[in-house]
C-alpha cells in the first residue's frame, strides 16, 4: 500500500510482514518515474468522465485564452530564472485557436496523421479547461 509519494520519486510502503517486532512498519522506496498506456487511459477517462458531469456529454468548453507561454520541454529541468522572463528565448509562445483547428482535423480525418505534436496541443488544452473551470486567478 503505497502512503506517499515525495519529490524525486521517493515514497514510504507499508510492510506487509507486522509479525516481525524488529522491522518498521514502512520501508522507504524508490518510486517509478512511469505510468502505463493503461493508466493513462484510466486517467483520461476520468478527466472526461468528470467533464460530462459537469457539463454534459454534448457540453461545450469555451476557451477563454489564445495565446499563451510554452516552456519547451527540454527546458523543464532548469530552473534558474531567465534575467528578462518576458523576452527569454526558453519560453516560445502557443496558439489554441492553432491547437483546437489542427486536433478537429484529427478528429475529423481518420487518414490524417497523430503525432506528438498533438500531444502538446491537448496538454495545452487540458491546462485551459482547467484554469477556466477552475480560476486560480
Amino acid at each position: 500500500m503505497l502512503l506517499s509519494l515525495y519529490h524525486g520519486g521517493f515514497g514510504l510502503e507499508k510492510n506487509s510482514d507486522t509479525s516481525d517486532k524488529s522491522t518498521l512498519p514502512f520501508t522507504f522506496i524508490q518510486m517509478k518515474n512511469e505510468i502505463t498506456i493503461k493508466q493513462l487511459q484510466t486517467a483520461f477517462d476520468r478527466i472526461i468522465a468528470k467533464l460530462e458531469l459537469e457539463l454534459g456529454e454534448e457540453g461545450h468548453i469555451e476557451l477563454k485564452t489564445s495565446a499563451y507561454r510554452l516552456i519547451p520541454t527540454e527546458e523543464w529541468s532548469d530552473f534558474s530564472k531567465p534575467e528578462n522572463w518576458y523576452s527569454s528565448s526558453k519560453i516560445e509562445q502557443g496558439d489554441l485557436v492553432d491547437d483546437l483547428k489542427e486536433l478537429k482535423k484529427l478528429i475529423k480525418d481518420s487518414t490524417q496523421p497523430c503525432t506528438y505534436v498533438d500531444f502538446d496541443r491537448v496538454a495545452s488544452i487540458l491546462r485551459e479547461i482547467s484554469q477556466v473551470q477552475n480560476p486560480i486567478s
